[in-house]
């Protein structure tokens, strides 16, 4: 996600039986992922927060289809960080895949994601 928080926006886009892999939190479904998201957007505003921004990596982006399903999603994610106003810094990396359910409405739905190999910034 970008800077900005929209949870209601990507309640939208999450999938009944969606599940996430992080490889340093550990797994969760749909409502608790929402509700973390939700809470950090929640932080956000206050003056001395912690405001976290991740931004794909350039040239990471991939994208496979599997036909009669939807999509897989991958590539690598930059992790920035910033304390209220103050300077923001590249704080670390990982990779990401989402498989994306493509929906009998047309609709893209994410239903599994993994965010791995978290690493420092270098």
């Amino acid at each position: 996600m970008s800077e900005q928080c929209d949870a209601a926006t990507l309640a939208t886009i999450v999938a009944d039986d969606m599940e996430f892999y992080h490889g340093k939190g550990g797994a969760m479904g749909r409502d608790a992922f929402n509700a973390d998201y939700a809470k950090s957007c929640a932080l956000k505003p206050a003056p001395d927060a912690w405001r976290p921004r991740r931004q794909l990596a350039p040239g990471t982006l991939k994208v496979y289809a599997i036909p009669g399903f939807g999509a897989v999603e991958e590539g690598t994610h930059l992790f920035y960080e910033r304390k209220g106003d103050g300077p923001e810094r590249l704080a670390g990396k990982a990779r990401f895949s989402i498989l994306w359910k493509l929906g009998p409405d047309g609709r893209w739905l994410m239903s599994r994601t993994f965010s791995i190999d978290h690493a420092p910034a270098q």
